[in-house]
């Protein structure tokens, strides 16, 4: 059966990464507004003669051919992705009526001075090129509405940029920027501002009189504080500042009544802002692995965000949720677990948070499809759990549930199941009811028995028993579950030999040969190619000469032993006295003869008309010795040389064999040596240890209590020292 550890995938800890984002900020902004894309086809018809689109053709100099003339009636160029360095001066005064520009995607490193001249540019892109800054003459361009600079090498943006009044979008994402300009506060049409990937280390106090900013992502910067006037800003319904140094947020924030998404995750946040709990039209909040701790979210929230639908604090600190926190009646996902992929393996590590019990009405959330409290304290789960009817994936692994409640079996939706590394001993009898599930982890736990209803469980696909206390293999139980896929029931204490133990054969299942290959190498099978091969049998003829028999290779893999049969045809004569003196057949017999013998050097020389023989050992070391004695360079050989009549050395592999006497791989192949996978890493930016909860309860552990105390104790003095 080989390793156990083989026969099911360590997936079965998985922990489940956040739903898919509907409500994350998409910096590829669409650039065609609801009023361009209502026109006629007359309309479309002018739209089309008036676009000049050179995109992806492999040009390295800019189109001027095409613009020889005065192109007047161009308000479209587009030249993304190729590979143009540089853009002429005086072009706009060939393309005077000029509106959009293009030119991802190139290899531009600078903009030409005159750039600002064209009067009725609209909209401009110039990312993914190599530029470090942009023109003064920017500053001109007086209809400009979208500057598009992204993945440059842009260390700042000139503070004439406050002139481009019309401007309501600014991409810069994925440059060196450190500093946005003061003067971006002058933009009072701007509502879409995305900086991510920078090195901002301070944000503009300026920022708060951009009065119409309705999108902010400023993630994966270096920002330390928030000022006050960002907090005056009315408009605001995305804002993303994940993977910053935020420690705190202003008490004050104007945009509580249209935030419909804020994300805060990877920065040093301690607690919820007091303006949390009256956001109204919010609908996705995720403050994932920062330091919230305690009771760090506030009483009151809960009973304004109605439209709450997915929540994310997993990797933090939290002690208590408060009951308010069960008025979220659109809540669908909810994680408060960990922010890994897999459950932590080491016993002084969690990655959750510090939850010890779930609020009391907490089966009033009944909109509730995934709940994830992998790696918390948990001592029980809420008695009224089953009325959460529309739960689908549940998570508790790695906390310290004894039992489950008996309406836990009443969840009719469940097809996820995760109770892996626990404390429980029984299952509730009636455990079968759960027929929609499809994956059951109950590995890591103090199972002794399964109830007999889990025969009931026909839709499981994925069961993971792994280190319980199982005496009796549930062979009948295991019969029911046609649909398995992943089985594993290894480190239980099974009165059978390990060998008895069940578990799922995987079988490969190839596709059928294609009878149009058939004899072909496609098809495996090369029965219709005769291979003439010399034996060592020799006959004696008439006059007392020997001569060696010459066998020839069938379709079956069977020799015929006389070379004249009647099954033969005719012609196969001729073919076989051509390949008998064809140079590569005597290569390949050779090679085939040297394979057998002890020696691995062989020499193979072309047929001599004068019948000399040759002295095989001298040539074989005279041939070696030339080769190893050269001095001749890397790539100095010309495999095209004729070097007449000089002998050709074939070097066989020597084979190695496997403990059955089987040939195996030739050793100079090249062996992969695949090492195990290494632990998770621990829950990134948060300084973790570990929380031992007191009293201990007897009988927790099957090792004595007080040796577990003493050295409990001893950890947590040298964390502190």
């Amino acid at each position: 059966m080989g390793n156990p550890e083989e026969a099911f995938p360590q997936s079965i800890h998985k922990v489940p990464s956040n739903e898919k984002e509907k409500y994350r900020i998409d910096p590829t902004h669409s650039d065609i507004s609801s009023e361009d894309s209502v026109k006629s086809n007359h309309h479309d018809a002018l739209e089309d003669e008036r676009v000049l689109d050179l995109s992806s053709n492999l040009i390295s100099e800019f189109p001027g051919y095409h613009l020889d003339v005065l192109c007047s009636h161009i308000v479209h160029l587009n030249i993304e992705y190729n590979d143009i360095c540089e853009i002429p001066i005086g072009l706009s005064k060939r393309l005077p009526n000029l509106q959009i520009f293009r030119a991802d995607g190139n290899e531009l490193h600078m903009l030409p001075d005159d750039f600002g001249d064209f009067q009725f540019l609209r909209k401009l892109c110039v990312c993914e090129n190599k530029l470090v800054s942009l023109p003064e003459s920017l500053m001109k361009l007086g209809n400009l509405q979208l500057l598009k600079v992204s993945s440059n090498s842009l260390r700042q943006l000139h503070c004439e940029i406050g002139q481009n009044v019309l401007l309501e979008e600014i991409h810069v994402e994925e440059n060196k920027l450190k500093r946005l300009p003061a003067t971006l506060g002058l933009l009072k049409h701007l509502h879409t501002l995305i900086a991510s990937d920078n090195r901002i280390e301070q944000l503009i106090t300026t920022i708060g009189e951009c009065e119409n900013l309705k999108v902010v992502d400023l993630s994966r910067n270096k920002i330390h504080h928030i000022p006050d006037s960002f907090g005056h800003l009315s408009k605001l319904t995305k804002i993303d500042l994940s993977e910053n140094k935020i420690c705190t947020f202003s008490d004050f924030f104007a945009s509580c009544g249209s935030l419909e998404s804020i994300f805060l995750d990877l920065n040093m946040i301690g607690k919820f802002p007091q303006w949390f709990q009256d956001l109204e039209k919010i609908q996705e909040i995720s403050l994932k692995s920062n330091d919230l701790g305690g009771a760090a979210i506030p009483e009151g929230f809960g009973f304004k965000s109605k439209d709450l639908r997915v929540l994310d604090l997993r990797g933090n600190f939290i002690e208590m949720l408060p009951e308010s926190f069960c008025h979220l009646s659109s809540l669908k996902v909810c994680m408060l677990g960990t922010p890994l992929d897999y459950l932590e393996r080491s016993p002084s590590f969690q990655n959750g948070n510090w939850l010890r019990y779930l609020p009391k009405n907490f089966h009033l959330l009944t909109a509730l499809t995934k709940l994830c409290v992998e790696e918390n304290q948990v001592l029980a789960l809420p008695e009224e759990i089953g009325s959460l009817v529309n739960l689908e994936e549940l998570y508790f692994g790695s906390n310290m549930l004894d039992e489950i409640p008996a309406s836990f079996t009443k969840l009719p939706s469940l097809k996820i199941c995760q109770l892996s590394k626990n404390r429980l001993k029984r299952l509730p009898e009636d455990f079968g009811a759960l027929s929609t599930l499809s994956e059951l982890y109950l590995d890591s736990n103090m199972l002794r028995h399964l109830p007999p209803s889990m025969s009931l469980l026909v839709n499981l696909e994925i069961f993971d028993l792994t280190e319980n206390k199982l005496r009796d293999v549930p062979r009948e139980i295991l019969a029911c579950m046609t649909k398995l896929k992943a089985l594993n029931m290894f480190f239980n204490k099974f009165e059978v030999p390990y060998s008895e133990i069940p578990y799922i054969i995987k079988k490969t299942h190839y596709a059928e040969r294609n009878p149009e290959f058939k004899n072909t190498w496609r098809g495996r099978n090369n029965a219709s190619i005769s291979v003439v091969t010399q034996s060592q049998d020799k006959t004696v003829d008439d006059q007392g000469i020997e001569t060696p028999v010459i066998t020839k290779t069938k379709d079956n893999g069977s020799c015929s032993d006389n070379e004249n049969d009647t099954d033969e045809d005719p012609s196969d004569e001729a073919t076989f006295s051509s390949e008998e003196e064809d140079w590569d057949t005597q290569v390949v017999a050779s090679s085939s003869e040297s394979s057998e013998l002890a020696n691995y050097l062989h020499v193979v020389t072309p047929a001599d008309d004068s019948g000399d023989e040759e002295d095989w050992d001298k040539e074989v070391k005279g041939n070696v010795s030339r080769l190893l004695s050269s001095d001749k360079e890397e790539g100095q050989f010309d495999l095209d040389e004729d070097e007449g009549s000089v002998s050709r050395v074939i070097i066989p592999s020597p084979v190695r064999f496997d403990s059955y006497g089987n040939s195996s791989r030739p050793i100079d192949f090249a062996v992969h040596h695949h090492r195990q996978t290494p632990y998770i890493y621990h829950a990134p930016s948060v300084n973790r240890h570990l929380y031992i909860p007191w009293p201990w309860v007897e009988g927790q552990f099957d090792s004595d209590v007080e040796e577990e105390k003493d050295e409990s104790e001893s950890i947590v003095n040298d964390m502190v020292s």
